[in-house]
């Protein structure tokens, strides 16, 4: 199935605007989260239970690291140190052909989707991370601008199940129609990077 358009709705600052997010299904890196891996591992194996039985194309690689989101938000990484291990495993991504990015933690969401703006819009920045990588012999993860963009190539999994709701209902066994749920979405998902919040940041999807 090729890549849905899906309405984005970007009501910050009483702005109501519209804008079309492509949701991907295939060449995606499923991007482990420490915090998930840790302390909630059954929401990364129902993920991929569920990718698996509704046709998602994903990888999980060994070689991908921490985003360094609760270290960088408790100030013990900087934002530079973040930056270039965002780089190194945008790298990795662009080496396996992943060229989409899929979260399961909201903050490794925003984290990422900052790196991936600095690294594209701060020149300076971009250069050091790269000459970080030089001085290691490390120059095949130089992130060249472009490489990968944080809108068009960084998902959290909200979007893709969203996108495939209609193949998830194709295999529901238990039916949930009648309780009446109370959903808490991820304030770094839906209040960090507006624009790209589906369905808008007061009422997202």
């Amino acid at each position: 199935m090729s890549d849905e358009i899906i309405m984005s709705e970007n009501n910050n600052l009483n702005n109501t605007n519209i804008s079309v997010k492509k949701i991907p299904d295939k060449d995606i890196l499923l991007f482990k989260s420490c915090l998930v891996s840790v302390e909630y591992p059954g929401i990364e194996s129902s993920t991929t239970f569920v990718f698996d039985k509704i046709g998602v194309d994903y990888f999980v690689s060994d070689k991908q690291t921490c985003c360094t989101g609760l270290g960088h938000y408790s100030d013990v990484f900087d934002q530079f140190t973040t930056t270039v291990i965002g780089a190194r495993n945008f790298s990795l991504a662009k080496d396996m052909n992943r060229h989409n990015i899929v979260m399961l933690c909201a903050t490794c969401y925003a984290i990422n989707k900052k790196v991936a703006n600095i690294l594209n819009n701060k020149d300076d920045i971009r250069e050091k991370v790269n000459c970080v990588f030089e001085e290691s012999n490390l120059n095949h993860l130089k992130f060249e601008k472009g490489d990968l963009d944080s809108s068009a190539n960084i998902f959290h999994v909200v979007d893709i199940l969203y996108n495939k709701k209609d193949e998830i209902s194709k295999n529901i066994k238990y039916d949930l129609s009648k309780f009446k749920i109370a959903t808490h979405h991820g304030c770094h998902y839906c209040k960090v990077h507006y624009d790209d919040t589906i369905g808008g940041v007061r009422n997202p999807m």
